[in-house]
C-alpha cells in the first residue's frame, strides 16, 4: 500500500529556495542581489523597481500585487505569495523547465523519491488542504510529500547534500 502523501503547502518554499540555490550553483543566476526585472521583463517596472531576488526569498519585496507596493523593498516584511510566484517564474526561465521538472531531475530522482511530487487530481493516498490556492499558477502549489520523504528532505539539508557517502546535491 502506498504511503499517504500530504499537501505540504508553504513547506514547498524550501524546495523553491533549493531551486534558486541550484541556479546560483550552476551560474544560471549570478546573485540573489540581482534585480528580478533583469530576468522577468514583462513585470510592471514601476512596481518591482528595486526588488531583488533576495527580497522575494525573504518576503521583504513590499509588493501588494503586480501593480502596487506596500513599502520599499528591504524595509519591512509581509508574508504573501506574489514573491513566491515570481520565483517560480524565474526558475522556469533560468532552467527552461517547470519547477517540478527541475526538482525531479536534480533531487527527487537522485534521492530515489517516489512519494514526492505535484498532483492536480485527487487520489486515495493524497491528503488535500481544505482550500484551493487562488494563485496556483500551473499547479506549482500542489506539492505532495510522504512523511518519510519529507524527513529525508530535512536530513538531506542537515547533511549538506550527502547521502550514504554520495554527494546527491551540491554543498
Amino acid at each position: 500500500m502506498p504511503s499517504t502523501r500530504f499537501n505540504v503547502a508553504s513547506v514547498r518554499k524550501s524546495y523553491i529556495g533549493f531551486a534558486i540555490s541550484l541556479a546560483l550553483y550552476q551560474n544560471k543566476l549570478s546573485s540573489i542581489d540581482d534585480y528580478i526585472s533583469d530576468y522577468l521583463e514583462d513585470l510592471n517596472l514601476a512596481a518591482v523597481k528595486g526588488v531583488r531576488v533576495r527580497h522575494l526569498l525573504t518576503h521583504t519585496h513590499g509588493l501588494k500585487n503586480n501593480h502596487e507596493k506596500l513599502f520599499p523593498p528591504g524595509t519591512n516584511w509581509k508574508y504573501n505569495n506574489i514573491g513566491i510566484n515570481m520565483l517560480i517564474r524565474l526558475i522556469r526561465k533560468l532552467f527552461e523547465a517547470p519547477l517540478s521538472e527541475v526538482l525531479q531531475q536534480y533531487v527527487f530522482k537522485p534521492c530515489k523519491f517516489i512519494e514526492t511530487g505535484w498532483c492536480k487530481n485527487r487520489e486515495a493516498n493524497l491528503v488535500w488542504l481544505n482550500e484551493e490556492y487562488a494563485d496556483d499558477q500551473g499547479g506549482d502549489a500542489n506539492l505532495f510529500v510522504s512523511a518519510r520523504e519529507l524527513a529525508f528532505w530535512g536530513y538531506l539539508h542537515l547533511n549538506r547534500g550527502l547521502v550514504n557517502g554520495q554527494q546527491i546535491v551540491p554543498k
